[in-house]
């Protein structure tokens, strides 16, 4: 039985995405932030279960129901990838900015935070070369990205052996694809497709 057990939930785990995976980064194209505040940034992504200073509740908003005293922060981060090859080159950014919120001590042990930031960052430009009857350079670039502003409120019970939170989140943006086809014979016309996502 406890093996049963064990392979169901090697399976069940996977068929997960790994983390940060979005439709936009299944091919390298950018990441989903959900490091969500400074604390956990500087911890490597550790979050749910953190009660410490510089918490905003993105991972978990029960979080902040431990917070001793107002507070606010703004931070920024950023990732930069370029790499070549043989089929061509790659480059990517993302930039966690901007990134801000705070925390605010409420009369009855509740608390009420909120924070805005980057959710994903789809900044790239990749270049792949294509031999065959027709060689040709595909050119392909991302613009744009998507922010979150998100509200929480949590509390505790038994003597701050419990925590409780929640929240809501509304998160928007553009995402703007656009592939181009340069071909190495002059009697074939450049090719460009453009592709906007709104969310």
């Amino acid at each position: 039985m406890r093996i049963l057990g064990i392979t169901l939930a090697l399976w069940i785990t996977a068929g997960i995405p790994a983390e940060g995976s979005t439709v936009f980064n299944s091919n390298g194209y950018g990441w989903w932030w959900d490091e969500g505040d400074p604390a956990v940034i500087g911890r490597g992504g550790t979050a749910t279960a953190s009660t410490e200073y510089g918490i905003s509740g993105a991972g978990n908003p029960a979080s902040i129901a431990a917070a001793e005293v107002t507070t606010g922060f703004v931070s920024y981060g950023a990732e930069a990838t370029r790499v070549k090859g043989d089929e061509g080159s790659f480059r990517q950014r993302a930039d966690l900015l901007p990134h801000f919120g705070g925390i605010v001590i409420l009369p009855e042990g509740l608390r009420i935070g909120g924070f805005f930031r980057v959710q994903s960052d789809a900044t790239y430009s990749r270049k792949v070369r294509r031999e065959g009857d027709t060689p040709s350079t595909l050119w392909t670039t991302g613009k744009g990205g998507w922010t979150r502003l998100q509200v929480e409120l949590a509390g505790s019970a038994f003597g701050r052996r419990l925590l409780w939170g929640g929240a809501v989140s509304r998160i928007q943006g553009t995402v703007k694809e656009e592939w181009t086809v340069e071909f190495d014979d002059s009697r074939f016309r450049r090719h460009r497709q453009i592709n906007e996502g709104r969310m």
